[in-house]
């Protein structure tokens, strides 16, 4: 099925894969236009707390304002993905071009695409266009993250007490269940760390 070149109802989808010995499922859902035009797709990256559920319904929106289709997949550990017991690299995000986004091109047959993404999901895009220049056709990325800034670094610092308190986890959990306090981690404790402090996206 070429998701480029098809319009599908909307669908949801789980993807597998292979990494490190290990078989990983990722989540996966479409929004269709209503046309039969066969313009290229949009793919969406979520930010480190979010998941597909969180676009809410900017997806839907989006698909019939540009009538184009809408493709949303929750990373690895996140959502309604499979859950990751492994901590996240300091590579991370340039990682994810070359496992979960290019399983999910493999999975749909995409040959041509636009990526779109907010904050580490925009970081995220930057290294999906690079990598696959001639078929990433656009590039949108919303309050992208290419550095560690000190001002990013501050509000990390505050959002982890904030959530020490009573029911902030409960929040998250809604949308990542038992994978909540992995989600959390994985964006504070990396960006945090000391091994993170010189990451950039310079070479993208």
């Amino acid at each position: 099925m070429n998701i480029a070149m098809e319009s599908i109802a909307l669908a949801e989808h789980y993807i597998e894969f292979m990494h490190s010995a290990s078989e990983i499922r990722l989540y996966a859902k479409i929004w269709p236009p209503r046309s039969h035009q066969h313009l290229t797709p949009i793919i969406l990256f979520h930010d480190s707390l979010d998941s597909v559920q969180l676009w809410r319904d900017f997806s839907a929106q989006l698909a019939e304002k540009i009538q184009r289709q809408v493709i949303a997949y929750g990373r690895y550990g996140f959502g309604q993905s499979a859950v990751n017991h492994q901590p996240l690299t300091v590579s991370f995000v340039s990682d994810e071009a070359t496992l979960g986004f290019a399983t999910l091109l493999i999975h749909f047959d995409i040959q041509d695409f636009i990526v779109m993404g907010h904050s580490i999901g925009g970081g995220m895009t930057t290294c999906c266009a690079a990598l696959y220049a001639e078929h990433c056709k656009a590039l949108i990325t919303m309050s992208a993250q290419a550095s560690i800034e000190e001002f990013t670094l501050a509000g990390i610092r505050e959002a982890k007490q904030v959530f020490k308190q009573e029911r902030q986890l409960e929040r998250l959990s809604k949308y990542h269940s038992n994978k909540a306090q992995w989600v959390l981690d994985s964006w504070t404790e990396t960006c945090l760390s000391e091994d993170f402090k010189d990451w950039k996206l310079d070479d993208y």
